[in-house]
Order: structure tokens, then C-alpha cells, then sequence
């Protein structure tokens, strides 16, 4: 009896079983599909450069061949959106490169490349690891970006940007290379193919963003220091630091500014003057920061700066190193207090004599009994005033 009812319950499983849909097996170590952001694109320059500063027809060095003159790397550079000859660069014959020089020497922060008109059709992108690099002599380069295929999407004639926020380096020549081409599904004959390529980059002066009037007040060891808004970040002057206690170098030649704690200097502060008096409101918009090559230290730290009015701005978060921090939200204030520099005190060896040195015995000095001095003779007396003439 017990035996026919364990071979009912198994039979009564494997029903069960068989009217379940089939699960699908995942293994563990199946990795999924990475999701790849596509780039956006646009349809005209002043669109992708959105308010960057456009470096327009650099001066064409060199570069690779095309299938005829008016597909070759100087193409790159015909800044021409409405040309009927739709100048490009197309070739199969790798690398894909070409080289140019501006005016002057330029930091790039953003990369624009247009596809050509038959990109859709046809895909022609370079392929991953491609470079963007700089030079100030046209010998020795250096890699300011390295792309990707996926960095321009399969179009026809459209803008994409890449954009290169922590680019600092300023050069003169630039140089484009490419030894791969892209792997999409249809690209084929090891062919790329862009119409153009156009670089922003800021020069000296260049304004750049906004500066914000603020409503923070801030403080080191107590005394007001003025400050400015950028970006959301609370920002005070280099320069404005040598009446806190800091000493602040600047340095033509290389065009470095420096800011370095001095426990021993005395403080001068600045006397404040209330910017609302105006009637500006926090967050009304101030000035124009402009685009600076200076590079600011503080304490041997490379930190993000910005000029204004022929001053120099960091956020005054850098100097957190120096001391305790404290922000008060309900009085909008944020406060520095500098904390005495550590000394090192030098470190004294013992002086432990050498046994293999036979000690010398010092000689006895005899004592000598003390020279006196004779008596200074008093001085002379003084002549009487002459009489006047008679």
C-alpha cells in the first residue's frame, strides 16, 4: 500500500512537471551586455559649439591622401556648410591622420567632427583609439584625447562634440591620428570618412563663465574675507590671502601663482564692502571670469582657478588643509580657522665614542693670575670759549 502511494506522488510530480513552461538556464558568469551611450548629434556648427569659443581655419599642414584631391585631409578644414562641392576627407588608406597650427597656442576643451553625406548609408567612423594630440613645436606631441568609434554616430551630415574639461595643456600645432577604422555592421575597405573637424579652445582674456554675487560670507581666524559664486562654489582671491597670513609669489616666467601658509605673518584684513548696497540680489550675475593659462598652487597643490579684474579666484574649500572648517547654514557662513603648523624639532644622534681611539688626556692649564690695568688718566678739561675781539 505505502509503495503504490510513493509511486502515485511521483507520478503526480511529474505532471505537474511537464505542464510548466520551460525556464531558461543563466549562468553566472554570463555577462551582460554593456549599454553604450550614444552620442548626440546636430545639425549645425553653432549648435555643437553651443557658445564655445570655435578656432575657425587653422592653417593645413599635412596629412594622409584621399581618393581624389578634393577628398583629402585638407578638406577637414573648409569650413563650409553650404559648399556644392562637399568637401570631406575619405580614404581606405591608413592612418588617417592630419596636422595644422594656429596663430597662436589655444587650450581645447571641446572636439566637433561632421559626418559626411553618405555616412547612413555607408558607415566610415574611426575606430577605437583614435587620438587628438598637441604639440608647441611640431616635433614632440602629446595625447590630449583618446576616442572612441562610438564617439559619432552613423549619420549624414552631423555635428558631434567631445568635450575635454580636465584638458589644461595650451599648444599651438595639433595633430589627428587614426590607424583603425570602426567595426560597424556595413564599414568595410578599412574606409573613414569625415567632412570636418573643428576645435573650441579659449585664449587669453577669453570670457568664459559667469561670476555670481553671493550672500556667503566667510572668514579666516575670524576676519571677513571677501568672496564670489561660480559653479555653486564659494570662491575668494590669491591675492586677497597675502593680508591673511599667507605669503602669495608670483612667478612671470612660468606663470605660476602660489599661495603658502605664514604662521609668522601678521594680519592685515581688507575692509569689507557690502556689494548689495546696490540693490544685487544673491545669485544676480556679476561679471565675466576669462580664460587664464596661469596655473595656482596652494601649498604645492595644482588647484582649479579662475581670473577676473586681473585677480586670480580659488574655491575656498582648498584651503581646508590649513585648519577646521565650519559652515552655518542659517547665518550663511562658513568660517577658516588655522591651526598652528606642526615643528619638527631636529633630531639629536647620541655621540657614542669609538673604542679602537685611545683617549687623550687633556693638559693641565696653570692658572694665571689676572693683568691689571692702570688708571685712566683724566681727561683733558675743556678750553674756555675764546674771547671776542676787541
Amino acid at each position: 500500500m505505502k509503495k503504490s502511494k510513493i509511486i502515485l506522488t511521483i507520478l503526480s510530480l511529474l505532471l505537474i512537471m511537464s505542464l510548466l513552461p520551460a525556464l531558461p538556464v543563466i549562468a553566472d558568469d554570463e555577462p551582460e551586455d554593456a549599454v553604450v551611450e550614444k552620442a548626440e548629434g546636430f545639425e549645425n556648427l553653432a549648435d555643437a559649439a553651443a557658445g564655445k569659443n570655435v578656432l575657425m581655419y587653422p592653417e593645413y599642414i599635412d596629412g594622409g591622401e584621399g581618393f581624389n584631391e578634393r577628398e583629402g585631409s585638407a578638406s577637414l578644414f573648409v569650413y563650409d556648410e553650404d559648399s556644392t562641392t562637399f568637401p570631406k576627407y575619405c580614404t581606405d588608406k591608413l592612418p588617417y591622420w592630419a596636422e595644422w597650427k594656429y596663430d597662436e597656442g589655444f587650450t581645447v576643451d571641446r572636439i566637433i567632427l561632421r559626418t559626411g553625406g553618405d555616412s547612413k548609408k555607408s558607415p566610415r567612423r574611426m575606430g577605437d583609439g583614435w587620438t587628438l594630440s598637441g604639440s608647441n613645436d611640431g616635433e614632440s606631441w602629446e595625447v590630449i584625447y583618446t576616442g572612441f568609434e562610438e564617439d559619432v554616430q552613423n549619420e549624414d551630415d552631423m555635428y558631434y562634440r567631445i568635450d575635454l574639461p580636465d584638458n589644461n595643456e595650451k599648444y599651438q600645432y595639433y595633430r589627428l591620428y587614426s590607424e583603425d577604422a570602426g567595426s560597424a555592421e556595413g564599414q568595410d575597405r578599412n574606409l573613414i570618412q569625415y567632412s570636418m573637424l573643428i576645435l573650441c579652445g579659449n585664449k587669453i582674456g577669453s570670457p568664459i563663465g559667469d561670476v555670481l554675487y553671493s550672500d556667503i560670507t566667510a572668514y579666516i581666524n575670524g576676519y571677513e574675507i571677501p568672496t564670489s559664486i561660480i559653479a555653486g562654489k564659494t570662491l575668494v582671491v590669491v591675492e586677497d590671502l597675502a593680508k591673511y597670513g599667507f605669503n602669495v609669489v608670483w612667478d612671470g616666467a612660468e606663470r605660476t601663482l602660489s599661495a603658502e601658509l605664514n604662521m609668522k605673518k601678521a594680519f592685515k584684513p581688507i575692509e569689507i564692502i557690502k556689494e548689495d548696497a546696490d540693490g544685487h540680489k544673491p545669485g544676480d550675475f556679476k561679471q565675466k571670469y576669462l580664460f587664464t593659462d596661469i596655473k595656482t598652487y596652494v601649498a604645492g597643490k595644482l588647484v582649479t582657478s579662475y581670473a577676473i579684474n586681473g585677480v586670480t579666484l580659488i574655491d575656498f574649500n582648498e584651503l581646508e588643509q590649513f585648519g577646521a572648517f565650519k559652515w552655518d547654514a542659517a547665518e550663511r557662513t562658513i568660517s577658516l580657522t588655522i591651526e598652528p603648523l606642526p615643528v619638527e624639532m631636529p633630531v639629536v644622534e647620541p655621540v657614542v665614542p669609538d673604542p679602537s681611539v685611545p683617549e687623550v688626556e687633556a693638559p693641565e692649564v696653570p692658572e694665571v693670575a689676572p693683568a691689571v690695568e692702570p688708571a685712566a688718566e683724566p681727561a683733558a678739561a675743556v678750553e674756555a670759549a675764546a674771547e671776542p675781539a676787541k
